[in-house]
């Protein structure tokens, strides 16, 4: 494996990952006033932009971390619709 696979790799982890706190915030305290919606409407399509083209690639460690990334993204719009008051 190369120096460049392997920050690719990171970078990827890294990304995967940044959303973890916050969807777990979100879980926990059910506060969703200050997510945006239209912000992880786009990231989630892209994210699935992401999924073809990666799986359309077979570059499976970019679709790993972007099924991670979809599921997370997902669970924060899912809380967003069900705990939102407005």
């Amino acid at each position: 494996m190369e120096l460049l696979d392997i920050i690719g790799y990171m970078a990827s982890a890294l990304v995967g990952f940044a959303f973890v706190p916050q969807t777990i915030k979100v879980w926990r305290t059910k506060s969703v006033g200050d997510i945006s919606v239209w912000t992880f409407s786009i990231l989630t399509i892209g994210t699935i932009l992401w999924l073809v083209y990666s799986f359309a690639r077979a570059d499976w460690p970019l679709f790993v971390v972007n099924i991670f990334l979809f599921i997370n993204q997902t669970s924060i719009l899912t809380c967003k619709f069900l705990y939102d008051k407005k």
